[in-house]
């Protein structure tokens, strides 16, 4: 009954896996943004290895479609003390792309966003950030399109100031993706031609209006770039209310 009138669902995650076994149970529309970095232990404290998030994800893939996977690479850190410097990032992606090749069709990216509790996050973990300047992420942005461009991947940013043929300004909730089975749904259609840009997004943000059915501190994975997250006592007293 809640959900009568929902057409679409996106879902964000860094590890889908138990999603795999309901699927079937889900009969709206939806398709995945799914996290995919390569980042050191101390950013990324409890995400399962690498080689299985890409089982995950191939995986999935192979059961949606190519078109109903999205891999955010999210978000590009520089940084020096821990060895992420532009080359790196730039391997990293281009391994995970390799991995890809035929399991996506885009890519979305966005650099780090300077919240004041991450700040302080990095800071009290001793983490260097380099703050790099508008064309010196332009300049990395192009690299990563003709990175992934070779594999058949869009390259996408989000919430991003960067306008190029090359870089297409994203839309993470996007109406334009084909939902071939809503073509003649009068809802979906007059959601379609009233709708637009969520203006509770940020400004820069190209996602349509949606409605959010998350909440902040339920991801038990911390990592320490995450703005969704208070930490572990927040963490627990958030599971606690669920539980009672």
């Amino acid at each position: 009954m809640f959900f009568d009138k929902t057409r679409v669902v996106v879902f964000w995650s860094k590890f889908p896996e138990p999603f795999i076994n309901f699927l079937k149970e889900i009969d709206t529309f939806y398709y995945f943004h799914f996290t995919l970095n390569d980042y050191p232990h101390i950013l990324e404290p409890n995400l399962p290895h690498l080689q299985r998030r890409l089982s995950v994800f191939k995986k999935l893939s192979s059961i949606l479609g190519e078109d109903r996977i999205i891999w955010r690479y999210d978000p590009i850190i520089i940084s020096k003390n821990l060895g992420l410097t532009i080359e790196s990032i730039l391997k990293k992606i281009d391994a995970i792309s390799k991995e890809l090749e035929g399991y996506t069709t885009k890519l979305f990216v966005s650099f780090l966003t300077p919240y004041r509790k991450v700040i302080k996050r990095f800071e009290k973990k001793k983490i260097d950030i380099v703050d790099l300047s508008y064309d010196e992420k332009k300049k990395l942005l192009l690299k990563i399109h003709e990175i992934v461009a070779s594999r058949g991947i869009e390259l996408h940013t989000c919430a991003e100031p960067f306008y190029d043929e090359k870089i297409i300004p994203g839309s993470c909730v996007d109406p334009s993706i084909p939902y071939t089975y809503l073509k003649n749904d009068p809802l979906f259609q007059e959601y379609l031609k009233n709708s637009g840009k969520d203006k509770g997004q940020r400004k820069l943000c190209k996602c349509w209006k949606s409605v959010d059915i998350g909440f902040y501190n339920t991801c038990p994975f911390l990592c320490t770039y995450c703005y969704a997250h208070d930490g572990i006592r927040k963490l627990k007293k958030t599971i606690k209310i669920f539980e009672e």
